[in-house]
């Protein structure tokens, strides 16, 4: 009996950095693949070429479910997976594919997509269930212009989506993703062009509102999510999560009593939306609400949301709510409470570094300097060239006693920012602070070498004293000469503090 095909369908346009990925992760997968490329300027096409992949145009139209339904009509084989350049299967699980596509139903399966919203070392995740994977069958055909749906456009066939388990990873709407703009932008014009044909369509409102929204254009946001409040109802599934992305856009236009009302209307249609309590949190700390905002914030925790949508913040419930908390403690000075809330936010997202930079800050606030340089410590472990970290971490070590280690701390820094005077300058004080004439005397040096107009009679006075200490007397007393003539009496306090040791 022989074994079902598959057909791997995509549709690219300038994904010369993803595509490579893609297919190399499932080449072994598949039996064919068909690749429709709508418009690649990069060299997207040169990168297919080390492939064995069938390659088709298509002029782009504004339309996704149009180009993907021209990709899948190519396709020859039993069965069709869909993925985009920017995703890749889950290795563990792909070869699940195989086994999967044996069925004689009529099904589709579905993929539980894990999307990265940034690439920080705990990563955001949307996630939602996406069809994938369905037999080669005519009457199953892609519809809307974009979010579009693989339909059967024959009922009496009763198609099916079952749950595979197979996850799916897709990064690219990374923050930081040099791509991430360019598809809000090209996500955009579908929606603004959909309005030309429906511009009383609320569904239609709110994710262009949304596609502003991401791209930070916070007013024209603002306009469409109102146009999508007034065009919409109750009977609309999204419809309270209208006002809390209205709220959100609002406080990020400062407008925090409207954005107060915003949460407060959603809440009133849907109790159990999480993150309406949260941006009502948020809003309420910046009017200074700091105990209200709290009661918000625990709310947003304890809420049990029926859904989670592909659009919403699921961190909002999470260890966001506890860092706002947090920041609402400091500000009522209740700092072990705004500690206990850090550490919860923490717990959930482990090793980000914003969290352990605040609780840092807080321990030193509590006066508990093994905890503060606990979290210094590990923030630097991850950035170990950001300025004020080292340099806080540079004080403790001083405190401390250690100030070997705080001069070391400022050696790695300076290795990144050797044109900086204040840091050349700090690591020889440091290390003549330590006892470690030979590296005074050579960061000293480089100082005077490099920034030769910056005033000089300390750095002459100090290194003076480093090579007396080493007993070479000539240079000591070379620049002791030098710097007497720049400021005499800054000889003599030197010299007093030196018979004081």
């Amino acid at each position: 009996m022989s074994q079902p095909t598959l057909s791997l369908a995509m549709i690219v346009k300038n994904e010369e950095y993803n595509i490579y990925t893609c297919l190399k992760q499932v080449e072994d997968l598949v039996d064919e693949i068909i690749i429709v490329d709508t418009g690649s300027t990069d060299n997207t096409l040169k990168v297919l070429n080390q492939f064995p992949v069938t390659l088709y145009h298509y002029k782009w139209d504004d339309d996704f479910s149009s180009a993907r339904n021209y990709s899948i009509s190519k396709c020859t084989c039993n069965w069709i997976l869909i993925l985009d350049a920017d995703e890749f299967i889950d290795s563990t699980l792909k070869y699940m594919v195989r086994e999967l596509i044996k069925t004689k139903d009529f099904v589709g399966f579905e993929f539980e997509q894990f999307t990265y919203l940034s690439n920080d070392i705990t990563p955001e995740f949307r996630i939602e269930p996406v069809l994938r994977l369905f037999p080669n069958h005519s009457s199953l055909r892609f519809r809307y212009s974009i979010q579009e749906k693989l339909i059967c456009n024959n009922p009496e066939l009763e198609f099916k989506h079952i749950y595979s388990g197979i996850r799916l990873w897709h990064y690219g709407y990374m923050q930081q993703n040099y791509q991430s703009r360019e598809k809000y932008n090209r996500n955009l014009q579908v929606y603004l062009k959909n309005l030309l044909l429906k511009p009383e369509d609320s569904l239609e409102h709110f994710f262009t509102g949304l596609q502003y929204y991401y791209l930070h254009k916070y007013k024209d946001a603002l306009n469409h999510i109102k146009l999508a409040i007034k065009y919409g109802s109750k009977d609309i599934t999204y419809y309270p999560y209208f006002f809390t992305m209205g709220a959100a856009i609002l406080t990020k236009l400062d407008l925090y009593k409207d954005a107060r009302n915003m949460c407060e209307e959603a809440i009133s249609i849907d109790p159990s939306i999480g993150e309406a309590y949260f941006n009502a949190g948020e809003t309420m700390r910046n009017l200074r609400d700091y105990t209200g905002a709290i009661i918000m914030l625990e709310k947003a925790i304890s809420s049990e949301a029926k859904n989670y949508y592909f659009f919403q913040d699921r961190s909002k419930t999470g260890w966001k709510a506890y860092s706002e908390m947090a920041i609402c403690y400091v500000q009522l000075k209740e700092m072990e409470k705004a500690r206990d809330a850090l550490l919860k936010a923490l717990n959930l997202k482990p090793f980000y570094s914003p969290l352990m930079v605040s609780l840092a800050y807080l321990y030193k606030e509590l006066d508990d300097l093994p905890e503060a340089e606990k979290y210094f410590q590990a923030v630097y472990e991850q950035e170990f060239n950001r300025f004020s970290i080292a340099y806080e971490l540079y004080e403790i070590y001083k405190q401390t006693g250690r100030i070997n280690l705080a001069a070391s701390i400022l050696e790695k820094l300076y290795f990144y920012n050797k044109e900086n005077p204040t840091l050349l300058l700090d690591i020889a004080r440091t290390f003549y602070e330590a006892g470690d004439n030979i590296k005074a005397i050579n960061y000293y040096s480089q100082y005077l070498e490099d920034f030769p107009d910056s005033p000089s009679e300390e750095i002459y006075l100090r290194r003076g004293v480093c090579f007396f200490r080493e007993g070479l007397t000539k240079k000591a007393r070379s620049d002791f000469n030098r710097s007497r003539k720049k400021n005499p009496h800054l000889l003599r306090k030197v010299f007093l503090d030196e018979l004081v040791k």
